[in-house]
């Protein structure tokens, strides 16, 4: 008989107050918490234990192992549910065998598995699943369970490497699912109000997605029109940079050809070609070069043509102002100054 079968969720008891005492949710939540696949699995078999030993006959077979054990609140009630590891034969008996009654080890118990002397004394002490009961006219003492009639195979076939059977994972998920409850304003017994809740927050999650989705895209499209728009900005900016200074360029050329005007045309040719191959400053400082071998030239030439000048030899500072008196203001007054700022060639011109 292989035990291939999972059943789910199976409600095998609730609290309540019983002839055997009661049954509180603490007591259930012990019971959830104690249970360890590892130590001892819980039979799922026709009637309990003590018929059988009352009546001294063999006992029935196992129709199911407990392999998870897990609480729901519903409705002011707490159930105890259980997930069986099963056989066909489950199947097969749960119509005759309807009602469920679980039975219990006391804590203080020495059939207990928890009190067995290798369990660790921390685990030690609890109230302890020991098995489950199918009824069939048998009453059970816990009234309004679902019947096994009720509970089919899950389209899940059992795989001991898949199925978790940590109890402590399964109350941590009912813990969350409280809380999650809780945050969302919705009783966590209301089980289809909180998957409604879950289900539009998760709508409104995938609408909150695609609006994120559509702002990026129409934020890159943006990006991208106006990265291009930037591109043509800067080469428009470029060229108009590029004829502005070819503008300048013309605009100082021409003012700088205005200089040349009583200059012969040999010089002006010189003096524009020096201009557009190395610019305004080195033209100017040419300019100025051949200016002043032009004044010197005419300076010379005029103290040659003054009868009254002394001998070379006695020419000063004054005799040469006073030789130049007929010259024009302007070029009298860049002959002072270069006269000034050349002392060595003044001398050397007229006191040689």
């Amino acid at each position: 008989m292989p035990y291939d079968k999972l059943v789910k969720g199976v409600a095998i008891s609730a609290t309540g107050t019983y002839p055997q005492g009661d049954l509180t949710r603490e007591y259930l939540q012990k019971l959830v918490e104690s249970y360890d696949t590892s130590i001892h699995r819980a039979r799922v078999r026709v009637a309990h234990v003590s018929r059988y030993r009352d009546a001294d006959i063999p006992e029935a077979p196992v129709f199911a192992y407990v392999e998870r054990l897990a609480l729901k609140d519903k409705n002011g009630r707490t159930y105890l549910l259980a997930d069986f590891k099963a056989t066909d034969e489950f199947f097969e008996y749960k119509d005759k065998y309807p009602e469920f009654s679980i039975e219990i080890y006391s804590p203080e118990s020495e059939h207990n598995p928890l009190n067995q002397p290798h369990i660790p004394i921390e685990k030690r002490n609890k109230p302890y699943l020991a098995g489950v009961a199918m009824l069939g006219a048998t009453i059970p003492a816990v009234k309004g369970l679902e019947t096994a009639s009720a509970y089919g195979e899950t389209s899940y076939r059992f795989d001991s490497r898949s199925f978790s059977d940590n109890n402590k994972t399964v109350m941590a998920m009912s813990e969350k699912m409280k809380q999650l409850a809780a945050e969302l304003g919705v009783k966590e017994d209301n089980e289809d109000a909180l998957i409604a809740k879950v289900k539009e927050l998760m709508v409104a999650l995938e609408t909150a997605k695609r609006a994120q989705l559509d702002k990026e895209k129409m934020y890159s499209e943006t990006t991208s029109a106006l990265e291009t728009q930037n591109a043509a900005l800067k080469e428009s900016l470029e060229k108009l940079q590029k004829e502005f200074a070819e503008h300048v360029k013309k605009m100082s050329r021409s003012e700088f050809a205005k200089k040349l005007s009583h200059y012969s045309d040999t010089i002006k040719e010189k003096v524009m070609k020096h201009f557009d191959e190395y610019g305004e400053k080195a033209a100017d400082a040419l300019l100025n070069s051949i200016s002043e071998m032009q004044l010197s030239t005419q300076l010379i030439d005029k103290v040659d043509q003054n009868a009254n000048t002394p001998t070379t030899k006695d020419y000063s500072k004054k005799d040469y102002i006073d030789s130049i008196s007929s010259i024009d203001l302007n070029k009298r007054q860049a002959a002072i100054e270069w006269a000034e700022k050349n002392p060595d060639k003044f001398r050397k011109l007229f006191n040689n």
